[in-house]
Order: C-alpha cells, then structure tokens, then sequence
C-alpha cells in the first residue's frame, strides 16, 4: 500500500465528501478527531473514517471483494494503511467493513480504539444500525493486548449492555477478556449477570468454569458443569472427548469419569487442545488431565499415554 502524499489526497477527498453532503443533508456530522496525544495523520484519518462511515458515500463492494481486500490484498497492512487504501479508491465504508477494520487496530494504536468508541454514531445515514453487538465485540476483544486495552474494553462491555446490545458474544467476549487480564471478579460478575439475562452458552459456561477452579470453588464449578456442560456431551462409556473443553470444566469431566465408572472398567481420554488454548501442541492438557488423575486418584490406573489420549484402569 502505497501512502505517498496521503495526506493531501486525503484532505481533497474529505473537501469533496463534506461538500457533497452538505448539499445533500443539513444533518450531516463532520467528525473532528482532535486529540493532543494523537498524530496529525492519525487524525486525519480517524475522523475522516467516522464521517465516510455516518456518510456512506462511494463505491459499495461485493463481498468477496470486500474479503479479497482484507484477507489478500492488505492481508499484512495496519488498521491505518488499510482504511488509507479504502479512501483513495472511494470505496463505501460499510458497518462490515468498518467493524473488520477495527479488528485490525494493534498495541501501537489504542488512540484510535478509544476514538472510536467514543465518536462513532448509532446509526449511519440510511439507517443501518452500527453501533451493534458486533461493533462492541470487535472493540472488546482488543482487550486481550493488555496495557490499557482493557479499560477501553470494559468501558465497551458496560456501554453495550447500557444500550441492550450486550449479546451472549458480547458477554463471552468480555469474561474472556477479563480472565486474561486476571480481572476474575469482573468475569464472575458479567456471568452472573448474563445468566439473568438468559444469555450465556457453552464458552461462557466454561469460562465461569474454569475462573472458579482457580479460586478454589471446585464445588461451584462442578455444579456448573454438571448442570450447563455434561448434558451436552456424548460418550460411549469407554471414550470419552474432552476436545472444546476448558482446562476447568476437563478436569470436572474427568472427575465424573472416574467417579462414575465400573470397577476394572478400561477406558479411553481424548485430550485433545483444549478451548482457548494457544499452544500448537496437545501437551497441555493432556499433562492437565494426567496430572489431576495421578494428584487425586492414587489407585487409578494409567495404562499409556500419547500425544492425544489417556489410556486408563478404574479402580477403587
């Protein structure tokens, strides 16, 4: 992506849009992003993009271009040089499109996270609704970046549920986050929160799972699971799959397998990677599982383990 004399380009192209929709609607907003922390060029291009996105002015692409763009052609590029490459070719920034370019913001460009949030409109002139549950989960996931995203991303979390855009992603989005910020109390409290509203699912249920095993609430844990997970789950009594289990509700899997099961009964752990995990190996949970089963069932025995499974004798 080519960003010789953006800058100028820029400014003609903001002229041309703004003039353009003055005459066309007293109502349009011309967003200013004035901020004594960020660049000039940061500005220029983090107000112009609120007001190309309220505006919806210029060429709407097909979906497959629109995927072409962001998963080949600025496959590698920033949020800025990306956004830069929709404007000089006066292509529309749809809701899609806007909130898949907020997905590309990276650690050097919290300013633009904050702005964002803070200035973006409801609704963009023909109507659409932008500031939906997407737009919040594109915001809120950043928070896994650490250093200061985190505020921004809780500040998203409690504005969407303020605007009853809080969905059952918004809510997983958000305990995930906060677990990987230690921010466990935050977690529990969001999961709470959306089993009043109905609005949790498996990934929040394994999430709470897994905060409360840290804390030492085994008991709470389990209930969760047996109550939320177990019922969904399939074996056949001699293999059991802990794949798109967290490492918590696992070891609450595991606890019921062995304390279910029939004396000299042989039976088969799955270990798969574990939800969430961002290892490449299975190593980890299989060393979970294995670990667990040695610290706390002494007369279990394991017959072999490999890379993916758990070969095991009940006994008790």
């Amino acid at each position: 992506i080519n960003k010789s004399s953006v800058l100028i380009k820029l400014k003609l192209a903001i002229f041309e849009d703004i003039m353009a929709a003055i005459s066309d609607s007293s109502s349009f907003k011309s967003f200013s992003a004035k901020n004594d922390c960020m660049t000039f060029e940061q500005s220029e291009i983090a107000g112009y993009l609120l007001g190309k996105v309220e505006n919806q002015t210029g060429e709407r692409l097909l979906d497959a271009d629109l995927s072409k763009i962001f998963n080949e052609t600025c496959e590698n590029a920033s949020f800025g040089d990306t956004a830069t490459y929709f404007f000089e070719r006066k292509f529309q920034i749809t809701p899609t499109t806007f909130h898949r370019l907020i997905r590309l913001i990276n650690r050097k460009d919290q300013l633009y996270l904050s702005f964002i949030l803070s200035n973006t409109p409801e609704n963009v002139r023909n109507g659409a609704e932008i500031k939906n549950p997407y737009f919040y989960s594109s915001i809120i996931i950043h928070g896994t970046k650490k250093n200061g995203f985190y505020k921004i991303a809780k500040d998203a979390f409690e504005e969407a549920k303020s605007r009853r855009k809080a969905n059952v992603f918004v809510y997983s989005d958000f305990m995930y986050v906060a677990k990987q910020n230690n921010k466990l109390d935050d977690a529990i409290e969001a999961y709470n929160d959306a089993k009043k509203k109905n609005l949790t699912n498996k990934i929040t249920h394994n999430i709470a799972i897994d905060i409360l095993s840290e804390q030492g609430k085994p008991e709470e844990a389990t209930e969760i699971f047996g109550k939320h997970i177990l019922p969904t789950l399939k074996d056949n009594f001699e293999v059991f799959d802990l794949h798109e289990l967290s490492y918590g509700a696992a070891k609450c899997y595991v606890d019921h397998i062995l304390k279910t099961g029939k004396e000299n009964q042989k039976i088969r752990i799955i270990t798969g990677k574990g939800l969430h995990s961002k290892s490449n190996e299975l190593s980890e949970m299989r060393d979970l599982c294995r670990d667990h089963i040695q610290e706390n069932y002494s007369k279990i025995q394991i017959i072999q383990v490999t890379k993916g499974y758990i070969d095991l004798e009940i006994h008790k």
